[in-house]
Parts: C-alpha cells; sequence; structure tokens
C-alpha cells in the first residue's frame, strides 16, 4: 500500500539546475540496476564508521585519496 505523504512540484529552473549537476551520472539499463549488489546493514554500518574515523585521523590517509569524493 502505498501512500502519498509528500506533495512536490519542481519549477523549470530547477529542473535545468538538477539537470545541469546530473549530467555527468551514468544511466544504467533494468538489467545492469538489477545486478547491482547491494550493501547489508553491517557492510554499511562498517563503511560508515571508516569514513568516520579516516576524518578523525587524516594524518594517516595518503594525499592522493580523495576523502570527500569517498
Amino acid at each position: 500500500m502505498s501512500q502519498n505523504l509528500l506533495s512536490l512540484t519542481f519549477s523549470d529552473a530547477a529542473l535545468n539546475t538538477l539537470e545541469t549537476h546530473f549530467t555527468g551520472f551514468a544511466s544504467l539499463s533494468p538489467d545492469q540496476r538489477r545486478s547491482i549488489l547491494e550493501m547489508g546493514d553491517k557492510t554499511e554500518a562498517f563503511c560508515r564508521q571508516t569514513m568516520v574515523l579516516a576524518a578523525q585521523n587524516a594524518q594517516a590517509i595518503p594525499h592522493n585519496l580523495n576523502m570527500p569524493e569517498a
């Protein structure tokens, strides 16, 4: 059962801005989307904690690793 909890309308300017910012994103076919592995709860928690620790210990991270991008 679906619930409509939010009603949202975008202006043409907002849509143009979104399209501009998302032009570099890859588009996947339905088959490609189905084949992508999903992260489980434990793996996601591990990755998030790793990023927190990396931010707290930036001196231990190689300079060529782009932390903001990660």
